[in-house]
């Protein structure tokens, strides 16, 4: 089912363009400068028809008519154009440059005595510079005049994947007599067929960039493919982890069992994780409190997914205890059990695994359901990305203080309601020679850059944090009196930990680098603003600016980082492409 975004709302219609449905919010607009009286507005393009139609010097077609394109002027988002009775159309001999900026998930294929190979996704700012047009009859289709001529450069930001060659690769071909730059070139054109056939998308939706033939400038040996119009979870996104995920959510889903919870008849963001068929872990933070207990008033449901549970069957929540221990305003110890009225359904036992620290892979996942509460999404399953310990250190305090008791991730998804916006996964799970335990439940998430945008905050940084369930099975045994499965994944037993864990305090002179502490524990619509979840913040406006400018001059550790760093150093031959 197909669901509006916020954006559209409420006349979707009016906010639809009839040429393109691409909302970029950086249309241009071609004036007829020509015209009698004041310059009229013949049409809007979106941003990518813009970036190959509008050049100085060519000619326009509008409603069968020809127009000169006079100037072109970037900054504003403006081409002045004027009619001209002419018997020739123009094509512009341009080149392209695509240069990432930022990584938002990357997967390791290979790293051996070749190199290490990394493939990308993220934002990539793409170039076109125009440096002349030929002139072509109208009829007869013959070339008539190749004119020089500099028009100026237009830049839109796109989805795209990339992956750096190692140089000794790079190196070796060149040696061995090809030509460095054409065999990138035709690896990358190669490349558009491969994730058009993986993701199930026509080759045209992709591009890739067309080194200058007049460019003397060096570049690093990279693969790049990117979006002509960028979609959410469109297909440069899902290419990285799609043969991954097919392995893996068959495993997942025939293995595990997770769940959602559903408040006064509402999807909520909370992840629920079961022990057993009657019994499910759940952050506290879910919940609503009366008095230091959750309010029993409330109506809360479950949904389960897994084996046995295809068809969704909606479970009543009969009781919910919280940790004592359980600190709202700093997240600690952010853990319930619910009990579930499930006495019909098909029984189990779901796998608790060790920390997250001990699995060779974890992966993050969110399962939704449709809005109508009818079935299952598929789930969305990202391979976690590495971050540095201590940049989750300084994002959290209470993360400093028990690194033992949380694991952390910066990995998100984008929002289905608003595409600008980038939300945390529910849960992770471990894998590893062909095991498979769920390790860590979202708690709460650190958020650095401008607080007020949430997870809108285009420049934010958000690293999450997820509580390790297998330190909390004691408690869960006492409480509940199931057996519980737990895996141990070095070892392979299912030795039950004996002493039950409570999270250290931060210390009172601890900060939390700037950062806002949020605890989604709302549905989708309701937890992109700031507004919701509790805040801790421990520093001024004018240090929280500070930080995001420090923050935003580091390097990432990343192979993946973006930018032509690090040129080839190969000596080549121009090569001259079109990929018009």
């Amino acid at each position: 089912r197909w669901i509006c975004a916020l954006s559209f709302k409420p006349w979707p219609a009016e906010k639809v363009h009839i040429r393109s449905v691409q909302q970029t919010g950086a249309d241009w607009q071609v004036v007829d400068s020509g015209t009698t009286g004041a310059p009229t507005l013949l049409e809007v393009l979106d941003a990518y028809h813009a970036l190959f139609a509008l050049y100085e010097g060519g000619i326009l077609l509008h409603r069968g008519l020809s127009y000169s394109i006079d100037c072109v002027d970037p900054d504003l988002r403006v081409a002045l154009v004027s009619k001209s009775n002419v018997s020739w159309y123009t094509v512009k001999r341009d080149y392209v440059d695509a240069v990432p900026l930022s990584v938002s998930r990357s997967r390791t294929l290979s790293s051996d005595n070749a190199g290490k190979l990394e493939v990308c996704y993220g934002e990539i700012n793409v170039t076109a510079t125009v440096f002349g047009y030929k002139r072509i009859d109208t009829r007869s289709r013959k070339l008539l005049e190749l004119v020089e001529h500099k028009s100026p450069p237009l830049t839109i930001k796109t989805s795209g994947i990339w992956l750096d060659i190692p140089l000794n690769i790079a190196q070796n071909l060149a040696a061995s007599g090809h030509n460095v730059e054409a065999s990138i070139h035709a690896a990358q054109h190669a490349l558009i067929a491969e994730v058009g056939a993986l993701v199930g998308c026509v080759s045209a939706d992709l591009s890739t960039e067309c080194k200058s033939p007049l460019a003397n400038r060096s570049k690093i040996p990279r693969l790049v493919v990117y979006e002509r119009y960028p979609v959410v979870r469109g297909p440069t996104e899902r290419a990285p982890a799609s043969k991954r995920e097919d392995a893996f959510v068959t495993t997942y889903l025939n293995t595990l069992h997770d769940g959602l919870l559903i408040k006064e008849g509402e999807q909520t963001f909370c992840g629920v994780i079961p022990i057993t068929e009657k019994y499910a872990f759940a952050a506290a933070s879910c919940f609503e409190f009366t008095d230091g207990k959750p309010n029993d008033n409330m109506d809360y449901k479950v949904y389960l997914s897994g084996t046995g549970y295809e068809t969704p069957v909606l479970m009543e929540v009969t009781s919910i205890e919280a940790r004592d221990d359980y600190n709202p305003n700093t997240f600690a110890n952010n853990l319930a059990i619910i009990t579930i009225d499930n006495s019909k359904a098909t029984a189990f036992t779901n796998n608790i695994g060790d920390p997250a620290s001990a699995w060779a892979k974890i992966n993050y996942i969110q399962h939704s359901m449709l809005e109508d509460l009818s079935g299952w999404n598929s789930p969305d399953i990202y391979e976690g990305t590495a971050i540095d310990s201590d940049t989750c250190k300084k994002a959290s305090s209470l993360f400093n203080a028990n690194t033992g008791t949380l694991s952390c991730n910066s990995q998100t998804r984008t929002s289905f309601v608003d595409s600008s916006c980038k939300t945390p996964l529910k849960f992770a799970v471990g894998s590893s020679g062909g095991k498979v335990a769920v390790v860590g439940l979202y708690s709460y998430s650190a958020i650095s850059g401008t607080p007020e945008d949430g997870f809108c905050g285009e420049d934010n940084t958000i690293v999450s944090y997820y509580t390790n369930l297998y330190d909390y099975v004691p408690w869960a045994i006492q409480v509940t009196g199931a057996n519980v499965q737990v895996i141990h994944v070095n070892t392979g037993d299912t030795t039950i930990p004996t002493a039950d864990i409570s999270m250290k305090a931060p210390s009172k002179s601890a900060k939390n680098d700037g950062s806002y502490i949020y605890s989604l524990f709302e549905q989708d619509t309701s937890i992109l603003g700031s507004d919701n979840g509790s805040a801790v913040d421990s520093k001024s406006s004018e240090e929280r600016s500070s930080s995001k400018e420090s923050n935003s001059s580091k390097e990432s550790g990343n192979q993946c980082k973006g930018g032509d760093d690090n040129p080839m150093t190969v000596t080549t031959t121009v090569f001259k492409c079109d990929c018009n």
